[in-house]
């Protein structure tokens, strides 16, 4: 409970800012289109957890629908946040040395659309793993241990996005490298209570020798 309690705590925090932050950089004065904003920011600070929540008390296709958008804003809204923060700062600077453009608008537009760029590539790599090479050199480690490949699997997140037929390919791309060993480290499954036995046979797949 505390920790869902800070989590909920720092969204709603977040969203708070992204409301200022779009009142600012698309001059909205209006009462009433500042109340909607308002209203819609703190409906989306709470729709991760809600969505998580509810997917863990029944799964069905609108809530793992709902689970997947909201994952996605998620994940968007981290991005406009520290957008919002780089524009602030920024405007900051500028005004106090007396120089750069002065519009925080315009300040505030360029942060958005570097934030989407950053997301974009985000959820490309996100479908499309890739493979880091690295060498590490250990003192004393024993000659059986020499020249050995060790494959490392992170955040693979499989469930409602990635699916088995992702986890066969990502088995594919592991035995490829013909690894010594294999590690799982960190978010294996992703927002599922059940139905992790049907990844039993693509995990299966996973070779090392």
């Amino acid at each position: 409970m505390i920790f869902l309690s800070f989590f909920l705590t720092l969204a709603l925090l977040s969203h708070f800012a992204i409301f200022r932050f779009i009142l600012l950089w698309l001059v909205i004065t209006h009462t009433l289109l500042k109340t909607i904003l308002l209203v819609g920011c703190l409906v989306l600070g709470i729709s991760f957890m809600a969505a998580f929540l509810l997917l863990r008390w029944t799964e069905n296709t609108w809530t793992i629908l709902y689970f997947q958008l909201s994952a996605v804003w998620f994940a968007l809204s981290i991005k406009i946040t520290l957008a919002a923060g780089a524009a602030w700062l920024a405007y900051a600077i500028f005004r106090m040395v007396g120089i750069g453009p002065s519009s925080f608008p315009f300040l505030a537009s360029t942060c958005i659309i570097l934030a989407l760029g950053w997301s974009a590539h985000g959820f490309w790599t996100a479908f499309h793993p890739i493979v880091k090479r690295v060498e590490i050199p250990i003192e004393r480690l024993p000659d059986q241990w020499r020249g050995k490949t060790i494959v490392q699997l992170s955040d693979v997140h499989l469930g409602h996005f990635h699916g088995t037929a992702s986890m066969e390919r990502l088995a594919e791309r592991v035995n490829s490298l013909h690894p010594d060993l294999v590690v799982i480290t960190g978010d294996l499954f992703d927002g599922m209570i059940d139905g992790m036995s049907e990844f039993e046979s693509p995990l299966k797949r996973l070779k090392a020798r």
